[in-house]
This record gives C-alpha cells, sequence and structure tokens, in this order.
C-alpha cells in the first residue's frame, strides 16, 4: 500500500478513499479485471500500475485532517481483489504502482521500495490465506467465507504492509520511533478498511460485470437510491445525526438486490460517510481526529459484515431455490417420461384385449386407446407432496387425492371433440367400482361407461407393476391376483375375462421387462 508523502512528513498516517463517483470509479478499475486475460503480460502490469497509483494519489488527496490521514486505503482492496482474480501475476503491477507513489510524493527511493514491497506482500500474503482457507474469489458465496475473509485478509496480512511500512518510514527519518504504535495502528486499520469495503465490489462485478433489469427493478433501485440520499443528508448533514438510521438500508439492499449491488451500497454509504466527517459534519465526528478516525471506521466495517453476509444467505436462498426449480422441472420430465413408458404398455395390453370386449368397433377402440392416456390428468391439481409421497396416505390426503377425477373431467369439459370428450368420461369414471363402492358417484355396474371399466382395469394392472414413490413394482402374477380376485367388486368381470385370455395368449417374456418401467 502506498503511503508517501505526507506519510514521510506526518505523523497521523491513516488514509483515505478515492474521491470518485461509483461510475467513474468503476470505470477506472474495471479494465484490469476484464480485459486483462487477453493482453501481453507487460500490458497488464502497465495498466493494473496506472490504476493502482491514481487510486493511491486521489486517496491521499482526500485526507482527514492531516495530508496524509485517511481512514480507508481503496489500493490495498485494488491489490487484493487483482490477485484473487488474476492470480499471483498481478504482483509487478501492485508494486509498480505502489513504488511510483511513493516515489513521486516526497519519498526517497529506497523507502518508496520498501513500502511497495510491504503493499505487495500485503496483497501476496491475504491472497495466499483466501486461497487456502476462504474459497479463493468466491469468498463472498458464503457468509463463513466472508468472516473468514475478514480476519484473514482484513486483519492479518494487513498487518503485513503496516509493519514493513511504519518501520521503514521510522528507519527512514520520516517518522519518530516514539510515535511507531500509532502510526502503525492508524496504517493498519485503513488498510483493513480498504480490503473490507473495495476488494467485495471489484471482485463481485468483475465476476459478473453485466446484468440487465427490468422495468420494475430500475425503479425499485431508483427510489432506494433517493431515499439513501435523502437519509444520508438527514444524518451526516447535522440535521438528524442518529447513524443507525442508514442500517435499514444496508439490510434493505440485501435483501431485494444482488451481492455486487449490496456491495455497491456499502462503498457509497463509506465515501457519504468519510466526505461528510472530514468537513466535521455527522454523528462520526469526534472529539479528536483520532476519536473521529476510529468512529468513522467502526462505521465502514460495521457495514460490511452487516450487509455482505446477509447478502450471501439471500444469494445462497436464491441459488437453493432455482434449484429445487430445475430439480423440480427434471423430476417432472422424469415423470413425463415414466407416464409415456407406462402408456405405452397400457397401449400393448388395451390393443390386445379390447377386441375381444364384446360390442367394440375397431374405431371405438382405437378412440378409447387414443383416449386412456388423460384418463390421470387431474393430478396437475394435486401437491406433489401427496402425489410423491413416499408413503401411506393419510386419510384427508386420499380425500384430497381422490378429487382428481373431478379436476381431470373439468379441464377436458370445455372439449368438444369426440376424442377429449371420452377423455372426460374416463377422468371422471375410471375410479368407480363395479359393485357401487368407487367414487366420485359411487355408480355401479353397467351404469360405469364401458370406457371407465376398461381403463379402471388397465389403470390397475400397470399400477401394480411399476415402480410408484410409495411402493416398487410387483410381479406380473401378483398383478394378476389383484385384477382376478376384484373380478365382480372392483372391476368389470367381462373385462376380467379378456384380460386373462389375453394374458394366456400372450408369448412367453412378452411383459418381462413390464416391472422395471
Amino acid at each position: 500500500m502506498v503511503e508517501s508523502k505526507g506519510q514521510f512528513a506526518e505523523v497521523s498516517l491513516c488514509r483515505m478513499p478515492l474521491n470518485l463517483g461509483r461510475r467513474r470509479f468503476l470505470g477506472a478499475i474495471r479494465p484490469p479485471f476484464a480485459g486483462l486475460r487477453s493482453v501481453k503480460p507487460l500490458r497488464d502490469v502497465l495498466i493494473l500500475a496506472a490504476v493502482y497509483f491514481a487510486a493511491a494519489k486521489l486517496g491521499l488527496r482526500l485526507a482527514l485532517y492531516h495530508p496524509s490521514a485517511t481512514p480507508v486505503w481503496p489500493p490495498t482492496g485494488i491489490a487484493l481483489a487483482s490477485m484473487l482474480l488474476l492470480g499471483y501475476r498481478a504482483g509487478p503491477g501492485i508494486f509498480l504502482g505502489a513504488f511510483l507513489a511513493n516515489l513521486t510524493t516526497y519519498g526517497t527511493v529506497w523507502t518508496s521500495l520498501s513500502i511497495a514491497t510491504g503493499n505487495t506482500l500485503e496483497g501476496l500474503v491475504g491472497t495466499y490465506l483466501v486461497n487456502k482457507y476462504a474459497n479463493s474469489s468466491n469468498v463472498f458465496d458464503h457468509p463463513r467465507d466472508i468472516f473468514k475473509f475478514a480476519f484473514l485478509a482484513a486483519i492479518l496480512s494487513t498487518a503485513v504492509s503496516a509493519t514493513i511500512g511504519v518501520t521503514s518510514l521510522a528507519l527512514g527519518g520520516f517518522a519518530p520511533w516514539a510515535d511507531y504504535r500509532l502510526i502503525w495502528l492508524t496504517w493498519w486499520l485503513g488498510d483493513a478498511t480498504g480490503a473490507l469495503i473495495f476488494a467485495p465490489l471489484l471482485i463481485l462485478y468483475a465476476k459478473d460485470p453485466h446484468r440487465r433489469w427490468s422495468g420494475q427493478a430500475m425503479l425499485e433501485r431508483a427510489l432506494f437510491l433517493v431515499a439513501l440520499l435523502s437519509i444520508s443528508w438527514i444524518v451526516f448533514g447535522d440535521q438528524f445525526p442518529f447513524v443507525y438510521l442508514t442500517v435499514p438500508f444496508l439490510v434493505w439492499a440485501a435483501l431485494r438486490f444482488d451481492q455486487r449491488e449490496t456491495a455497491g451500497v456499502v462503498v457509497l454509504l463509506t465515501l457519504i460517510a468519510v466526505w461528510a466527517t472530514i468537513r466535521h459534519l455527522g454523528p462520526l465526528v469526534g472529539a479528536t481526529p483520532n476519536e473521529s478516525l476510529l468512529l468513522l471506521q467502526a462505521f465502514m466495517g460495521i457495514a460490511a459484515l452487516v450487509a455482505l453476509p446477509l447478502a450471501s444467505v439471500m444469494a445462497e436462498r436464491r441459488s437453493a431455490d432455482q434449484k429445487t426449480t430445475d430439480l423440480h422441472l427434471q423430476l417432472r420430465g422424469q415423470n413425463a417420461l415414466l407416464e409415456l413408458r407406462v402408456r405405452e404398455r397400457t397401449r400393448e395390453l388395451e390393443d390386445a384385449y379390447f377386441e375381444m370386449v364384446e360390442g367394440l368397433a375397431a374405431d371405438e377402440v382405437e378412440l378409447i386407446r387414443r383416449a386412456a392416456p388423460l384418463h390421470d390428468v387431474g393430478k396437475i391439481g394435486i401437491p406433489d407432496r401427496i402425489l410423491l409421497k413416499p408413503g401411506t396416505l393419510v386419510p384427508e390426503e386420499f380425500e384430497l387425492m381422490k378429487t382428481h377425477v373431478k379436476v381431470g373431467a373439468g379441464i377436458l369439459s370445455e372439449a368438444r371433440s369426440d376424442l377429449l370428450r371420452l377423455a372426460e368420461e374416463i377422468a371422471l369414471t375410471h375410479h368407480e367400482r363395479w359393485d357401487g363402492t368407487g367414487y366420485p358417484r359411487g355408480l355401479k355396474g353397467e351404469a360405469i361407461p364401458l370406457s371407465g371399466r376398461i381403463v379402471a382395469v388397465a389403470d390397475v394392472f400397470d399400477a401394480i407393476i411399476s415402480t410408484r414413490p410409495y411402493r416398487k413394482a410387483r410381479s406380473i402374477e401378483e398383478a394378476i391376483d389383484v385384477i382376478e380376485n376384484g373380478a365382480g367388486t372392483q372391476f368389470d368381470p367381462k373385462i376380467v375375462d379378456a384380460l386373462m385370455a389375453h394374458l394366456d395368449q400372450a408369448p412367453s417374456g412378452h411383459f418381462a421387462d413390464a416391472g422395471r418401467i
């Protein structure tokens, strides 16, 4: 990190952020992260060095009380983000930018080299620790990794730069040894807040640079910005100096916006707070410069550690919801495929014995065969928790399941074609029983339409030999036993006889793989 000029001439060595609007700031730093992968190594170094140099110079111009006193040091965030995104090859650019910034600010070559070395090592150490223990550039994907980042990168690694930098100043005669502790503390805190405030925005922005908003989303963000600026004017303009009034906006951003936008809100609040404090405005102005510094840095740190983990939790939740939706669609697709295969088996069965039922012409057989697959269309109105329940349905759930026949008939009731009218009849009657104990109307015997009686047998047969959420597929022999035992009570005996006659005539192994559907 760069601290020369006033760092060499002054004792109070805190540092301040770039006085740039959000757009200008992001525009200045985006090229290294968005385009360095496609340019030559030397150009990479020069671009990153220029960005670091500009950030350091502009940061030093916005000092708190003294020319070199800045409460947050953006170059630390730039160095850390560039190394996490680009790897250690970003190191030369950081070193060159830090060296030139110090050398051109009243520094000597030796002191500038020492400070630049500390700045570069700070980034290298922070990157190594985050890569090893905090999920690398995906550090902001999980709340626990964000807190690891705060400890490893913002607290531990920044001590490297503070130690090397302050020692270099003291050895060079630019800072008294008696003030070593105070200078080290302000240097370290400035770097720590720089890492915590600016690195998240740069990393999140670089990973997702383009995102389109709907009209409603743009309106919400515009209203948010107006409200935030209004509250900031009230809080930091000494109108109503209660800094906690900004907390709801951090929560709002985390709950409603994505992580990148939330990080942007943290940066914006940081810039507003710094701007007000250096003008002796707002609730963060203390009795002494050091008190103001600590209040401001505490505010920035708390803002980041409230908003960023909460935004990460919301991002995890959205991701989980999306995965659940994708899985749900996948399961529906698999279920549809399963139903299709079952229908193919049903068609084999129906084709074989429909013609054995007295009174059905060939065109009637074909019409029933085509309408039969719609018999359970009403199940789209049954919740998946019931349809896919692995255990036995409780009475209340079974009553809800029984409504699918009326739902299906209702769906098909507006149809005008003969096929769909027949499908409506099948959907409504395929759960009626020969003895009159079925549902939904309790029809008995031949009062049940022939199509419903036929599909009732086919449906039960295929249900038995197919795997369902609540049980595994059973054998053909077990299915035959159930169908034969139900003749005269659940099923039309003539339909059962037709099925048995067909099974007796079927070639060996014809249904051998049905149980694996």
